[in-house]
């Protein structure tokens, strides 16, 4: 029954009487109740409102925090620290080194590594210009003696200069063939030689980037350690957090796997506005260290569309909509009443209150769907 004030209890209780008395008198209704008749001069008449269409969703909302993509930064090698190249709130580019170990031995080891293969080059190019320049001489020695033998034996026969000639082509045929197998070897010394020393230095190079943090974006910089130099580096450790804030997340408490798999649409809700979100899966070691820890899983939505409004720590709402029914008749849970088994709902017919049975379909915390008993447009009453 609708809730009335004090004052208007006695004459609503005869109203009641009286209606019930004229009901049995008169022709009985099959669908509805007639319940009173409105006199707004006698008391102050209960609250309506209307039946309208709309969208229907059955959904669980999670309170969120907004804030850009943040990524935070280990070292991936062990070593003492050295300092942050970049301070709390500055403004760094992709690829920029942001935090340092100390590398001075490693520095060492790598110009050293880089003149051995400065000089394995330099001697190499040395020793094969000096032998390509001695083959080329061979070559044009070797030339002139196949001239001279052609001579000797044709135009100008000359036994003993013949042989001579013959002797000299043997002479340098053999040392073109013995500096070609010379410089083929070195060839392959040097290569895999170099190979060797180059991949000594790639390591090297490795493990120094591995003690250097670099912004994995354009961002600026939201949390740092407080470690200082000669502090000892920890691989577990997250030393610096960079955040892009052209990329917003909304994060809220993890309501489930199968929350987040059947949602219909998962949305966020702040300040008016709706965004539509798309979930980030996290890594199963995290799931798993939050609930060895005991403490609380979060997950992470990419906000899509226009961002501009939003703000670093600003709050709203995850919606996951997990049944949507569009273009149906809706009725507010506070017009519709249920009791033994049926649902019913009070209806304003031409100033007389009607109880009529209603048909429910889905409901939220707001509305009912009202599949049968009503049609668009008619008021009902609400309780306040």
């Amino acid at each position: 029954m609708l809730n009335m004030k004090k004052k208007n209890i006695c004459i609503l209780s005869a109203l009641l009487a009286l209606s019930t008395l004229m009901t049995a008198c008169g022709e009985a209704k099959t669908d509805s109740e007639v319940i009173y008749e409105i006199d707004e001069s006698a008391f102050e008449a209960p609250m309506k409102t209307t039946v309208k269409r709309g969208d229907l969703e059955i959904y669980y909302d999670y309170e969120a925090q907004i804030g850009p993509k943040i990524t935070q930064l280990k070292f991936k090698d062990p070593g003492t620290f050295n300092k942050f190249e970049a301070g709390l709130g500055e403004t760094v580019k992709k690829g920029q080194v942001i935090a340092t170990a100390d590398t001075t031995a490693l520095e060492e080891e790598i110009e050293k590594k880089t003149k051995e293969i400065e000089n394995l080059d330099y001697d190499y190019n040395y020793n094969i210009q000096s032998m390509t320049y001695t083959r080329d001489i061979a070559s044009i020695n070797l030339k002139k003696a196949y001239e001279d033998i052609e001579f000797y034996s044709e135009k100008a026969p000359d036994p003993d200069r013949y042989t001579d000639s013959c002797v000299r082509a043997g002479t340098f045929d053999q040392q073109i063939k013995r500096l070609d197998i010379v410089m083929r070897q070195k060839k392959e010394t040097y290569d895999l030689e170099r190979k060797h020393l180059t991949g000594e230095l790639s390591k090297l190079k490795t493990k120094l980037s591995g003690n250097r943090i670099t912004a994995p974006y354009d961002g600026v910089v939201v949390a740092i350690s407080d470690d200082e130099y000669g502090d000892s580096i920890s691989t577990s450790k997250y030393y610096i957090a960079v955040a892009d804030t052209s990329v917003y997340y909304a994060r809220c408490e993890s309501p489930g796997t199968a929350v987040i798999k059947s949602a219909y649409s998962t949305n966020l809700l702040s300040e008016g506005d709706r965004y539509d979100l798309t979930y980030v899966p996290r890594p199963d070691e995290y799931y798993i260290e939050m609930r060895n820890g005991s403490e609380i899983s979060y997950d992470e939505f990419l906000i899509s569309g226009d961002t501009s409004k939003l703000e670093f720590g600003d709050f709203g709402y995850v919606r996951f909509v997990t049944k949507k029914a569009e273009n149906v008749l809706m009725a507010p849970r506070n017009a519709v009443h249920v009791a033994g088994g049926q649902s019913f709902v009070y209806k304003d017919e031409n100033g007389v209150m009607t109880k009529t049975p209603v048909t429910l379909g889905i409901s939220n915390s707001l509305y009912y769907e009202i599949k049968d008993g009503l049609e668009e447009g008619d008021a009902i009453y609400v309780e306040e």
